[in-house]
């Protein structure tokens, strides 16, 4: 049952460690080479400025992709960590009596 709640615990945390290691050692001292900049500057003479945001996410997509996993970094972390920690606690009688 242990090795269960450390094998779940490690394959949550497990593709943000990869994804910030990821981006410190690859994707940000590259990203001059990732980011279509150019791209978005052709976008945005056809497109127009009604597309300005999207298109200024697409530039930056890295930056943008490291925010949104810093964001879901602190939610997953914290509810896996307390639902874990509670399911350590509670026996199995006392989840149906407390969970419904």
């Amino acid at each position: 049952m242990c090795y269960q709640r450390v094998l779940f615990f490690y394959t949550v945390i497990l593709p943000f460690i990869a994804f910030f290691g990821a981006f410190g050692f690859v994707l940000y001292p590259l990203s001059n080479y990732f980011h279509p900049t150019a791209l978005a500057d052709k976008l945005l003479e056809f497109l127009g400025p009604r597309f300005l945001g999207p298109l200024a996410i697409m530039r930056i997509w890295s930056f943008c992709l490291f925010y949104v996993m810093a964001e879901l970094w602190g939610s997953v972390v914290v509810s896996v960590l307390f639902w874990g920690f509670a399911n350590q606690m509670c026996v199995f009688a006392c989840m149906i009596c407390v969970y419904t």
